[in-house]
């Protein structure tokens, strides 16, 4: 025999809803036992009251990706506000452009296709046009949350290998410098910089379907950094 064993957390669920789930999934289970000859949906859904995950699905275009739905955006509500901080904002016509720049800026630090870009920091106005800059060259990133340990920094570094690691500041004292020389990097304040000096020009999207969009990385089950792989398919799925 074998053993199931549900974790869920009490803030969303109550132990009452978790017994439901967890019963229910073990009669779905002996369902799916007794007529194994029959065809999944037909077992799952003709007389049970089981739904989809959810009813709120519609087509979309699958060639899509994430800078790609920014462009459409922008195209069709230039002047509409993305991004609000601090008092300032950005409408889509101004992240789409500047996103068009950090690709080329990107291209010219020699990021391509299937590579993969760390980016420590926070979040800011300029972390929206420099993810889908990175994916619109075809390339992966990895976001590294600036208030991690040090050390779990060094251990995703280390794991992802990137070609371009991008930073809020060098100089950060909670950046190791001796690990960075090991990579290529700059700071996002210098790449956003250069987007002045960077062509204006659209650069048109090399990301596939299948590549990958980011890493994510987590704990893992050992406390070693476990890279956990998005498709763009994947995320524009999710969007």
């Amino acid at each position: 025999g074998f053993q199931l064993m549900l974790e869920g957390s009490r803030s969303l669920f109550s132990h009452d809803a978790l017994s439901v789930m967890l019963n229910d999934f073990v009669a779905t289970l002996n369902l799916l036992v007794d007529q194994s000859d029959h065809e999944l949906n037909a077992v799952l859904f003709d007389g049970r009251n089981i739904a989809p995950v959810s009813e709120n699905t519609r087509d979309y275009d699958k060639s899509q990706t994430i800078s790609s739905l920014l462009d459409d955006c922008a195209n069709a509500y230039p002047g509409t506000i993305a991004v609000v901080n601090s008092g300032s904002f950005w409408t889509y016509e101004d992240v789409s452009e500047t996103s068009h720049q950090i690709s080329n800026s990107l291209f010219a630090k020699g990021v391509k296709k299937g590579q993969i870009v760390a980016v420590i920091g926070s979040r800011s106005p300029q972390l929206l046009p420099l993810l889908t800059g990175i994916n619109r060259l075809g390339a992966c990133y990895v976001p590294i949350d600036d208030s991690l340990p040090l050390r779990r920094k060094e251990k995703i570094l280390k794991a992802a290998r990137p070609s371009l690691v991008v930073t809020d500041a060098l100089q950060n004292e909670s950046l190791n410098e001796s690990l960075l020389e090991q990579f290529q990097h700059c700071m996002t304040s210098e790449l956003v910089a250069d987007v002045s000096a960077s062509p204006s020009e659209r650069v048109e999207s090399q990301a596939m379907p299948d590549d990958l969009a980011y890493i994510i990385f987590t704990s893992g089950s050992t406390g070693e950094p476990k890279g956990v792989t998005v498709t763009t398919q994947g995320l524009a799925n999710y969007l």
